[in-house]
């Protein structure tokens, strides 16, 4: 080994090193707070994407309102509003 140029002192240091690597894997990770960001993009881009559903929903509701307030007002005889 010391032809190598290793001495017993790198192996003490390298034992070192793998059990405090060792030991530092096991702790338990704090959490990165790029991940708790990540997550409200997330939630974020969700409720973009429900939201336009949401709006041609009730837009398909007003239209159907307005198709059988028409045909209530054409049964009763009550004459259509001019066009804008």
């Amino acid at each position: 080994m010391r032809r190598e140029g290793l001495y017993d002192t790198h192996l003490i240091g390298w034992r070192k090193s793998a059990t405090v690597g060792a030991r530092d894997a096991l702790q338990p990770r704090k959490p990165d707070p790029r991940d708790e960001e990540i997550a409200e993009l997330r939630a974020r881009a969700e409720r973009a994407e429900a939201d336009p559903n949401r709006t041609r929903t009730a837009l398909e509701i007003v239209g159907k309102a307005h198709e059988l307030l028409e045909k209530l007002s054409e049964s009763t005889g009550t004459p259509k509003p001019p066009q804008r």
